[in-house]
């Protein structure tokens, strides 16, 4: 399960293994929060849609499947899946090193409005 702020935390990693089992949503305004640990920022720039970005959000949308985690936009096409959960350590472990050869850190969003 990545749930709320442990979704925000994965949202943000150059690449994600998850399980074909994996629950995934920001589901803070099921108790009346909003997310706070740039989720809303981050679906909002994946999605390009501020209406479907809120609808996500505002009623605590839940994946049922990491199939459905792409379908929502929390997992993108870069992400993998790993369907025997015994191999999801092995399968990100392998992902993670195949990064490394070339990898550099992404550079930071630009240009944002207000602030200084």
């Amino acid at each position: 399960m990545t749930l709320g702020g442990g979704c925000e935390v994965v949202l943000h990693a150059t690449r994600l293994q998850a399980s074909a089992e994996t629950y995934m949503g920001l589901v803070e305004t099921g108790v009346g929060l909003i997310p706070g640990g740039g989720g809303c920022k981050e679906m909002l720039l994946r999605l390009r849609d501020p209406k479907a970005a809120f609808e996500l959000i505002g009623y605590a949308k839940m994946s049922g499947s990491a199939a459905h985690a792409r379908e929502l936009g929390f997992l993108r096409e870069s992400d993998g899946i790993t369907m025997n959960a015994e191999r999801l350590v092995a399968d990100a472990k392998a992902a993670a090193l195949a990064l490394r050869p070339n990898y550099c850190a992404r550079v930071p969003r630009q240009g944002h409005r207000g602030g200084r």
